[in-house]
């Protein structure tokens, strides 16, 4: 990827992509999609940024993999294993919420 926006692509071109921006919409805070325009510079350091980001995540999830396939490997008689996953834009309901919305 660096290599096409290093090689193929003029220093004083502005690079035109869409990305995934957190945007206020009637009042509240939300993921979308918008397009944005930058540098060819500040472009390959976002890219390279998260690209970053998304290897350490990568590197983490094996990691939690590995570690829950041990732990479910060696798992003592009569004990449980109970695996949370506190995601970042996780929320919690009322049980008779979601019932009651059937």
């Amino acid at each position: 990827m660096t290599y096409i926006l290093t090689n193929k692509i003029q220093d004083d071109t502005e690079v035109e992509f869409e990305e995934l921006k957190r945007v206020e919409v009637e009042g509240k805070k939300k993921m979308k999609i918008v397009k944005s325009k930058s540098t060819k510079e500040e472009n390959i350091k976002h890219a390279q940024l998260q690209f970053r980001d998304f290897l350490h995540n990568v590197s983490r999830v094996k990691t939690q993999y590995t570690a829950i396939r041990n732990l479910k490997a060696h798992l003592p008689r009569n004990e449980i294993l109970i695996h949370m996953d506190f995601a970042e834009n996780f929320t919690c309901s009322n049980a008779d919420k979601v019932q009651s919305a059937h």
